[in-house]
């Protein structure tokens, strides 16, 4: 017991200098990419915490386990909240949006087609969009959507669509000048009864790669150019997609200033992770996200459990149109 105890309290020392190196690396980092980085990963190992701390109680080292509380509260005040029940009554103008990356799915467009067509949403938003999915869609999804801006690319990751039960008045697609040969952006007009509502599917670039060694790619610049887009729309917006980024990035916290995190607000109970969706562990980050503004209101929101092939699990929001959508630039 004694030796267990020892390299137990070897192994919390290095745990608490990791947590304390990450904390302050996300302080001081130039890079609003790297600050989110370091702040996910200090986050994500803060879980480790849960089990640390009454291990080291159970092996007689409770002064050096206490010290475990600090990333425990860390847990505590970031993803309390999202554990108290947040659904709200759904009015009668109640609409679902259903944001997903397929890119993985490629190879299996049927599979990827079967779970749009089980989440039933009104509006789905599909990153990372080839040829193949698009084509398929196209042939077999037109009796839920008749209305489908669909732009496949050659490079998948770049593609975007959204198909609509509601009628399209307008698309546009384009791509961040820094990027311009990876990851698109897609905004198209619905026509909700007479009211229209912007629906931005997005797809900023990782904040880093590792395909010409590890580099630092201007992730939080795609993220000001979609949110410059959506914030000058002055009647109701609803903005999705896979964002790259946890909630722990200063671009997230951007985002919220202005728009609301469906998930967050009115969420299922959960931390709302959605990727990875394949292999042997389960979700660990939440990368996809639905945010609207103050034209739109939140009724509930969920992680579809089904993924086909897909390597992200979907996020489905019911949403309805506020009072005075007009106003909600």
């Amino acid at each position: 017991m004694k030796t267990l105890g020892r390299l137990w309290a070897g192994l919390a020392v290095f745990y608490l200098l990791v947590l304390a190196a990450l904390a302050v690396a996300s302080l001081v980092a130039q890079a609003t990419e790297a600050r989110g980085l370091f702040a996910s990963l200090l986050s994500l190992l803060s879980f480790a915490a849960i089990v640390l701390l009454p291990l080291g109680l159970l092996l007689g080292r409770p002064r050096l386990a206490l010290l475990m509380l600090l990333p425990v509260l860390v847990l505590v005040l970031s993803y309390g909240p999202l554990f108290r029940p947040r659904a709200a009554t759904a009015p009668d103008n109640s609409f679902t949006v259903l944001t997903f990356n397929i890119q993985i799915a490629a190879r299996n467009p049927e599979s990827v087609a079967q779970v749009i067509r089980e989440a039933d949403a009104d509006i789905v938003a599909v990153q990372e969009l080839g040829q193949p999915p698009a084509d398929y869609f196209q042939a077999n999804l037109t009796d839920l959507y008749p209305h489908q801006a669909v732009y496949p690319q050659q490079d998948a990751y770049a593609g975007q669509a959204i198909l609509s039960r509601f009628p399209i008045l307008s698309e546009e697609y384009w791509r961040d000048p820094e990027t311009a040969n990876k990851y698109g952006h897609l905004r198209a007009d619905l026509d909700l009864n007479g009211t229209t509502l912007t629906v931005f599917s997005t797809h900023p670039v990782p904040p880093v790669s590792f395909e010409d060694g590890l580099k630092i790619n201007a992730h939080g610049t795609g993220i000001d150019r979609v949110l410059e887009r959506a914030r000058a729309v002055a009647g109701p917006v609803v903005l999705v997609g896979d964002f790259n980024m946890t909630d722990q990035f200063d671009e997230y916290h951007q985002i919220t200033q202005h728009f609301t995190d469906a998930f967050r607000a009115v969420g299922q109970i959960g931390f709302g992770f959605t990727f990875p969706a394949e292999g042997p562990m389960p979700p660990i980050l939440r990368l996809d996200y639905v945010f609207y503004n103050a034209g739109v209101q939140g009724v509930s929101a969920e992680v579809y459990p089904r993924t086909g092939t897909a390597d992200h699990h979907p996020l489905r929001a019911r949403l309805s149109l506020a009072a005075n959508p007009a106003s909600g630039g």
